[in-house]
């Protein structure tokens, strides 16, 4: 499973949308210590630069992933 896309929100445990072999699989709420927090959103930044910035928009973030997911390009 890979994470595609991922959510966060202050207060809220981190969303992620999940995908297996390129197809969408589901999404999970993860609780995570600070230093795999801080890898995960290190792993997300490395990601966004490579392929587009969203900005921190929530609702784009989604759309975005759902967009990948569903194998739409410019995802």
């Amino acid at each position: 499973m890979q994470i595609i896309g991922a959510q966060r929100e202050r207060g809220k445990a981190t969303q992620v949308i999940m995908a297996e072999k390129g197809l969408y699989k589901g999404g999970a709420l993860v609780n995570f210590n600070a230093a795999e927090r801080q890898a995960l959103w290190d792993r997300v930044r490395v990601a966004e630069a490579r392929t587009g910035w969203l900005g921190r928009d929530p609702q784009r973030r989604r759309e975005a992933a759902a967009r990948k997911a569903a194998g739409f390009p410019g995802g």
